[in-house]
């Protein structure tokens, strides 16, 4: 199984296991694994400092709010702009600052620029004290529950994950985030009063891994399975149909437009019922990004469409829809078609959503719908917006999910590496399979693996 420090760019790996005092005492140092330099020290003054406490015969640090116990990383990863990946296991029995930057005023105030808890839910944040923006979860109900967390920030944009929600993609207000303050830390707080956001975190925390980029899925893939493997005691499915193995995990590519007119890159054409103005054409919902209130598509109307000519025809079942970088809120779809076709004329619903309410600026969706047909013309439909004179989408990217990848063997290692811990999205058509390939050498050292395969290669040499 991959380790995290197989994984370039690995700036902080902290394991419980790896804290070598008795259970119930203060843990004065907890020393960076895989060959990190960043190290956490325990709080200095009368039982600052977290305990450990062991569970099912696992290791965890335990944070206690009481007496406000924090550790200080030896380096202030977070006081800088830099990319950033996180992973870490926790069970928080309070709200409060899980990990992020600190100042030196007085050694227990904290700004929250990191992971926390606030009203149960869990959050990404770039505050100062209560000001500041912040990514959080739709559920708030975290408390008292052991579970994996995942998160991105690269400048402004931030996606989040948990083990109960799939990743939500927003952005933050990167101005405070990488803010020079004085120290990183876990755990921190003044403890002053009942606000969230210098409330004092109470819990446990089993592991915490920082990268300093946004890692590839694949990548947050393998990290995801060494913790999940670790802590949750995953119990891994294959499936079978006439002696071939199958594995359910996921692949997902998304195709890029990045279009810089509504006739470029070629062979590329977006065009659409209508357009507000210049400013406002179809390819800005098609150039891969949403920087402002004027990156995206308008139209002066309630309801419209806007869609793409690619060029040739493609199998899509999956949509990444974002809003635009604005307050007008209620001008984003409520209701909509997906459309495919393959002379621009003549359209089949390829799937419908409804009641897609509550967006926020620069919010990302993702949809996913069932389609086993090749288009070159993919449209989306909006027959109603949520309520303003106008409709407008941020950026629009269609992508495909392959659900199937053959597997060669049974072997422990492929059960671990390729199995799932539940079978879902599974109420569809799939479409696709990919291939593990493997070779009598690598089978039990690395897979080799193929995404982009329709079909079986007649010969494959290994060097």
């Amino acid at each position: 199984m991959i380790q995290p420090d197989d994984i370039s760019d690995l700036k902080l790996w902290l394991d419980a296991d790896d804290i070598n005092v008795t259970e119930g005492q203060n843990i004065i140092t907890w020393s960076g694994k895989g060959g990190t330099t960043v190290n956490a020290t325990g709080a200095t003054g009368s039982n600052k400092s977290p305990v450990l406490k062991v569970f099912n015969k696992q290791k965890y640090v335990y944070f206690d709010n009481v007496v406000r116990q924090r550790m200080d990383l030896t380096e202030n990863i977070f006081a800088n702009n830099t990319s950033k990946t996180i992973f870490t296991v926790i069970h928080p029995l309070s709200n409060g600052h899980i990990i992020g930057i600190s100042t030196s005023s007085t050694p227990y105030y904290t700004y929250l620029k990191g992971l926390t808890v606030q009203n149960g839910k869990i959050g990404v944040s770039s505050r100062s004290n209560s000001s500041g923006s912040l990514v959080e979860t739709n559920n708030s109900d975290y408390l008292n529950k052991k579970q994996l967390i995942i998160a991105t920030i690269e400048n402004k944009n931030t996606s989040l994950k948990t083990s109960y929600e799939p990743f939500k993609k927003d952005t933050i207000n990167n101005a405070n985030y990488h803010a020079a303050y004085s120290k990183s830390t876990i755990g921190a707080s003044d403890g002053s009063n009942s606000n969230a956001f210098i409330e004092p975190y109470r819990g446990y925390i089993g592991e915490i891994i920082i990268y300093n980029r946004v890692l590839t899925e694949l990548e947050i893939t393998q990290v995801e399975k060494y913790l999940k493997n670790k802590f949750f005691k995953v119990k891994n499915i294959l499936l079978k149909s006439n002696d071939n193995l199958y594995s359910l995990e996921s692949i997902n590519t998304v195709h890029e437009t990045k279009m810089t007119s509504n006739t470029a890159p070629a062979p590329l054409i977006s065009s659409a019922s209508s357009e507000f103005n210049t400013t406002y054409q179809a390819w800005k919902a098609f150039n891969g990004t949403v920087v402002d209130a004027n990156d995206g598509w308008v139209t002066n109307f309630k309801t419209g469409w806007i869609q793409i000519y690619l060029g040739n025809e493609k199998i899509f079942n999956t949509l990444e829809m974002s809003f635009r970088a604005t307050g007008s809120l209620t001008s984003a779809p409520r209701d909509f078609n997906i459309m495919g076709s393959n002379d621009g004329v003549h359209f089949d619903v390829i799937s419908n959503f409804t009641n897609q309410t509550n967006w926020k600026s620069s919010e990302t969706r993702h949809y996913k719908f069932s389609n086993s047909k090749k288009y070159s013309f993919y449209r989306i439909n909006v027959t109603e917006n949520n309520g303003h004179s106008q409709l407008s989408i941020g950026d629009i990217l269609f992508g495909f999910r392959s659900y199937i990848s053959e597997i060669p063997n049974n072997s422990e290692r492929n059960f671990v590496e390729y199995g799932v811990d539940k079978i879902d999205d599974f109420n569809f058509t799939h479409n696709g399979k990919s291939y593990i390939l493997q070779d009598a050498i690598s089978e039990n050292v690395e897979g080799l693996r193929t995404t982009q395969l329709n079909r079986k290669p007649l010969s494959i040499s290994f060097n």
